[in-house]
């Protein structure tokens, strides 16, 4: 019966919907800014000079400040070392390969993971007919592992926005559910007659 509940209310109106909206990119730069360094790049492709575009897909017109930092796995011999290395100061828009983010190319890179988060949460996107959105978004900032093989991955978060239907009678179909459920609990109870 709680299934039935549920899909009632799935059925009555859309919920919220969330979707991943790209804001940037981390890369790994080889030879940057000299030989025999490499470094993590990151690019916060926000804000109206770097985002705001339909046709680039970094469409978030808000400034957005990145706070976060990299974790680095090397192999040193038999071992994988595992190192945590924070940004040293937030990232607005733009482009950058961080001082604290470079390790020499004859180090052996597993993996670099960026974590962290982004501010505001409150954003303005432009969509794809050129209109513009305003989201709420989970500031937690979506990566996934930059290898040797795979040195380029997008930053992403996740971003809500409220689907209304016209009328909004979700609220009414999950009461409706509720009560058919509980109407159904105190019919087994009573039993048969």
């Amino acid at each position: 019966m709680a299934l039935v509940a549920l899909l009632l209310v799935m059925g009555c109106g859309s919920l919220l919907q969330a979707e991943l909206i790209p804001i940037g990119y981390v890369s790994i730069d080889t030879a940057v800014p000299i030989g025999g360094i490499d470094t993590i790049g990151v690019g916060n492709l926000t804000g109206l000079i770097y985002g705001c575009s339909v046709p680039a897909g970094f469409q978030v017109c808000t400034d957005l400040t990145f706070s976060g930092g990299v974790t680095f796995q090397f192999q040193v011999g038999a071992s994988v070392i595992t190192e945590v290395v924070p940004l040293s100061a937030d990232l607005g828009p733009g482009l950058y390969d961080p001082p604290e983010f470079q390790f020499l190319d004859s180090e052996t890179l597993l993996s670099a993971t960026f974590t962290g988060s982004v501010s505001p949460t409150n954003l303005d996107l432009v969509l794809a007919d050129n209109s513009m959105a305003s989201v709420t978004a989970s500031p937690a900032i979506i990566s996934t592992p930059l290898t040797p093989g795979d040195p380029l991955t997008v930053l992403e978060i996740n971003a809500i926005s409220a689907a209304v239907p016209e009328p909004d009678y979700r609220w009414a179909c999950l009461a409706i559910g509720l009560i058919g459920l509980n109407l159904r609990h105190r019919i087994r109870a009573v039993g048969p007659r």
